[in-house]
């Protein structure tokens, strides 16, 4: 019995970090035992060996420990789907906030120069929808956040432009916003009213993307980022757990969007494809401002 608690112990004390690189496959149980030197820390001579029993016994702990850190995976994992799902809630209220202070929608707002200054920003159109990204003219996309910006709702600086003189370029931490939650997303809203790829939403008519901005002159933060089930486990607990319907969705397989593996069907009768844990998806909020 002594045996077994000093095998333990080296086990849970001595070398926790050997365990979790053998259950992530880099080392074989044989080498595993080895870099323990279990003689060294029980002061067993090498030819008395484990018993059966005593084998059986760190091995359960093993499983244990492995079945630990399998469960803190998933509750880190859970942890930040709420943080993302706060950090869009976060924004919304600055939304919402700035209507109420200055009677219009940033990125909209046609006053925004008098308020700001000519020199810090530019109107938007006034038409109380956030334009979709268009080389013919400023963008209400990527106004938003300058206008937030300005107001003092949002962190950051944003240019309230496009990036590098081309005509759709959404430029993550330049002139849109990053995710605090996850590296290398962030967020873009757009105006979609009636588009069947994205589920037809005349009543949330506003797209709020969270993606990659890669590949570049993409007017949105488009590209997929998410994993079916991430996006499903929002869904299921916000909404109504539909793929192509409600406040949260993931549109149909599109280039630089959602991949082909993240739902099933054709527009707009597409769903949620459980059966692929390997596609990435785009997470799409959608509102009505």
């Amino acid at each position: 019995m002594l045996r077994i608690i000093h095998a333990i112990s080296a086990i849970t004390i001595y070398y926790p970090l050997y365990v979790t690189e053998w259950m992530c496959g880099r080392y074989r149980m044989r080498d595993l035992f080895n870099r323990y030197k279990f003689s060294e820390y029980t002061h067993i001579r090498r030819t008395q060996g484990f018993t059966l029993i005593e084998l059986a016994i760190v091995i359960v702990v093993i499983g244990l420990i492995a079945g630990g850190v399998l469960v803190g995976q998933d509750l880190i994992k859970g942890a930040e789907l709420r943080s993302i799902i706060s950090e869009k809630e976060r924004l919304i209220i600055a939304i919402n906030t700035y209507k109420l202070k200055y009677n219009a929608l940033p990125g909209d707002h046609n006053n925004a120069e008098t308020i700001f200054g000519a020199a810090n920003t530019n109107n938007g159109t006034g038409n109380r929808i956030i334009e979709h990204p268009d080389p013919t003219n400023l963008n209400d996309s990527w106004l938003i956040w300058q206008h937030l910006s300005l107001a003092g709702l949002i962190e950051g600086t944003y240019t309230g432009d496009n990036v590098g003189g081309t005509a759709t370029d959404a430029t993550i931490d330049v002139n849109v916003p990053a995710s605090k939650v996850r590296k290398n997303i962030g967020y873009s809203i757009t105006y979609l009213p009636s588009n069947t790829n994205w589920g037809v939403a005349p009543q949330l008519p506003h797209a709020i993307m969270l993606g990659g901005d890669s590949p570049p002159h993409n007017g949105q933060t488009a590209n997929a980022a998410f994993k079916v089930l991430e996006i499903k486990s929002i869904d299921d607990k916000l909404d109504d757990g539909l793929a192509n319907s409600g406040i949260i969705r993931t549109p149909v397989a599109q280039a630089n969007h959602s991949s082909v593996g993240c739902n099933t069907g054709a527009a707009p009768n597409y769903s949620y494809n459980l059966s692929d844990d390997t596609a990435n998806c785009l997470l799409l909020f959608m509102e009505k401002f």
